[in-house]
């Protein structure tokens, strides 16, 4: 097979960025893709959503804005003054590298000159994300810097999208997936079907490439996709009691986790998928007790004394990948389980919901820091009513109601699983861009702008927020925001987007401001939210429903 050029990736980003059409973007990614090995199809649909190695290795590059505005200095002997003048007039800096190098000649040759292939693309950048360590930084700097220096301008524009996971091209995964329908001919149903069971792009092309989608199954040690709740109010509950039969669990305030095992691996995956069992040791532990082979769905908890403690303190604990066993003792955590996907050898998730529990209750015994989440009948809305009054005395967020004969089903969000939570006064946001603070915030990234996503996964602008963390968690995340920077703002920069947070509000009204429409009032930071993804935060849909119910709705 004829190996396939960077340069004509960059040429379909460049013509992918030129339509507007769905349609046409699937026919050019589809017809792209024909062509492609399997090496390089991991490559070009782990590039094509913003992802800039192999999401299956489960690396990150972090070259941020700052560290790559250098790198292209260095390849285009050109001054920090010149390249930003440039940047300035784009204000995008995959738009500026093209024209640095299209006026420049590079400082230094590379020994060998050569046409720049995917797959070469995509080992350096792998290599590069490899690199830990105090020499790291010097390690990524020379393996990009070693790529730019054989690019054409328009590769040195494609490159330094993705190391940035900011293509601007107006394609999400969503595309991505019916290109590969598409390309292979398979209905979109059995290409999205792969996707439950394995979360990563690059692995599900390969699956779908060569025609083994419907062998797929559970793979212990990959996560699969969790099915989610709709949000009900109490007094809908007597209407859903007729249509479901269900029972009761208590809406934890934690951190939503699988825990997958075989033999003595154990390992937990959060909503965002990442691994996380490092920050846990002490539930690795208790889940080696398990049997041999098994994947639970449950929430991890910061208790004490049988009470939740605050979900700050929680994130405490996921910010440490090795927890000494101070803040173990200080901040002790369990592992509330409250469904069972999959046992030694057998997928459970067609199974209704009481089969599953029985199975459950089966394995879990008594065990230090494993508990069985309890259960509660819901005969009445009266029952439901005491039974979500109590939760919130206990120091829960709500209550659960479950189908009896519901299975479990994969990345759904539909009303077999229904969550209760005291009247919405937060929203679920991703934060798109960061701007330097005043006084004593001098030099820290503390003033947030954040986003709400639209039905198609367009992210929009709904306020600002500067208020609600520590000094402690601002000097954190002011760390993290500088290496998740895609371009520069006057007073601060855009961010991929990647942190996610809860903010609270007095209330909602219309403005021309954002592109949303909508505005927050008085909105503080009620609290972040590691485990979560730009997948899960709040729809627009959900902005306009609290603006409809609102009393007085401000113009």
């Amino acid at each position: 097979m004829i190996v396939v050029l960077f340069i004509e990736f960059a040429k379909l980003c460049e013509n992918l960025a030129s339509t507007s059409s769905k349609n046409k973007k699937v026919e050019l990614m589809a017809d792209f893709i024909k062509a492609l090995d399997e090496e390089e199809l991991t490559a070009v649909v782990s590039f094509l959503t913003s992802k800039s190695i192999l999401p299956s290795l489960g690396l990150n590059l972090r070259v941020g804005y700052v560290t790559l505005f250098k790198i292209l200095c260095e390849a285009t002997s050109i001054s920090p003054w010149h390249l930003h003048k440039v940047y300035v007039k784009y204000g995008d800096l995959g738009d500026a590298a093209y024209e640095v190098f299209s006026n420049k000649g590079l400082k230094v040759k590379p020994l060998i000159s050569r046409d720049l292939s995917i797959k070469v693309v995509k080992e350096k950048l792998v290599e590069a994300g490899t690199f830990i360590g105090e020499r790291s930084t010097q390690y990524k700097r020379d393996s990009v810097l070693s790529l730019l220096l054989n690019c054409t301008p328009l590769e040195a524009k494609y490159l330094t999208k993705i190391i940035l996971g900011d293509l601007r091209i107006e394609v999400s995964t969503g595309l991505v997936l019916e290109a590969l329908s598409k390309a292979y001919n398979l209905p979109l149903d059995d290409v999205r079907h792969v996707t439950l069971y394995n979360p990563y792009i690059d692995e599900v092309a390969v699956t779908i490439s060569k025609g083994e989608y419907r062998n797929i199954g559970v793979k212990i040690m990959r996560p699969l996709a969790f099915m989610l709740a709709q949000p009900l109010q109490l007094n809908e509950v007597a209407d859903h009691l007729k249509e479901h039969k269900c029972v009761t669990e208590y809406k934890y305030d934690g951190v939503r986790v699988q825990l997958h095992k075989k033999g003595e691996d154990v390992e937990l995956f959060s909503r965002r998928l990442e691994k996380i069992g490092r920050s846990f040791p002490e539930i690795l532990k208790a889940g080696r007790k398990l049997p041999e082979e098994l994947v639970l769905d449950g929430e991890l908890l910061a208790v004490k004394d049988g009470h939740p403690l605050h979900f700050t303190l929680l994130q405490r604990r996921l910010r440490r990948k090795k927890p000494d066993e101070a803040l173990i003792q200080e901040i002790p955590v369990e592992y509330y389980v409250f469904d069972i996907l999959y046992l030694n050898g057998k997928e459970l998730t067609s199974l209704q919901y009481l089969e599953r529990r029985r199975i459950l209750e089966s394995i879990l015994k008594e065990n230090v820091g494993i508990k069985l989440a309890p259960i509660f009948e819901a005969e009445s809305e009266e029952r439901v009513r005491m039974l979500f009054e109590e939760s919130i005395r206990l120091g829960y967020e709500g209550l659960m109601l479950k189908d009896v004969a519901g299975p479990y089903q994969l990345g759904s969000r539909g009303y077999l699983w229904v969550k209760l939570k005291r009247p919405l006064t937060t929203l679920t946001v991703v934060v798109t861009a960061v701007e330097w603070g005043h006084g004593k915030r001098s030099g820290l990234l503390s003033d947030y702008t954040f986003a709400v996503r639209d039905e198609e996964g367009r992210l929009l602008n709904i306020g600002k927020a500067y208020s609600g963390l520590t000094d402690e968690e601002i000097k954190y995340y002011t760390n993290l925001f500088k290496n998740l920077a895609v371009g520069e703002l006057p007073t601060g920069y855009r961010v991929r987007p990647e942190i996610v947070l809860e903010v609270a509000f007095n209330s909602i009204q219309k403005s021309t401001r954002h592109e949303s429409g909508f505005a927050l009032r008085f909105p503080r930071i009620e609290r972040m939210r590691p485990d979560l993804s730009v997948n899960d935060i709040d729809t627009i849909d959900t902005v306009k429903k609290i603006y409809e119910s609102q009393e007085v709705k401000p113009e």
